[in-house]
């Protein structure tokens, strides 16, 4: 009987100590399992503000989008604007041409009739 009761003692206490071991291992996957749990949750929550500063990103992406097609629409009036302004200068140029073209026929033409005169007075 001491026998069976040291037996079932000793097998007692294995069961114990499996007991226990089984339990640390327990404690350890669930430790690991709410580290796991806590860490996923973490990403989570950094992909949603990661995906809140995307789509800011994107809305001020088309703000500047917008804000670049005005001033390109700007600066494309200004250089059909230049264009006009600058066929008028042309024009001007070209006018301002032909009246200093005319102005020096005039004044030949007022020297040969001077030249004429003086002539003829000289000859009176």
């Amino acid at each position: 009987i001491q026998d069976l009761h040291a037996q079932l003692e000793t097998q007692r206490e294995n069961m114990e100590k499996e007991r226990d071991l089984k339990a640390k291992e327990l404690k350890e996957v669930y430790d690991s399992s709410v580290k796991y749990r806590t860490e996923t949750l973490a990403l989570k929550s950094e992909i949603l503000n990661l995906k809140d500063h995307n789509a800011f990103l994107s809305e001020e992406i088309e703000k500047e989008k917008q804000i670049c097609l005005e001033k390109q629409q700007h600066l494309d009036y200004q250089g059909r604007k230049f264009e006009e302004l600058l066929r008028e200068k042309n024009e001007l140029d070209s006018q301002v041409a032909s009246l200093l073209d005319e102005k020096n026929r005039t004044n030949r033409q007022m020297s040969e009739k001077s030249a004429t005169i003086q002539i003829l007075e000289n000859n009176l």
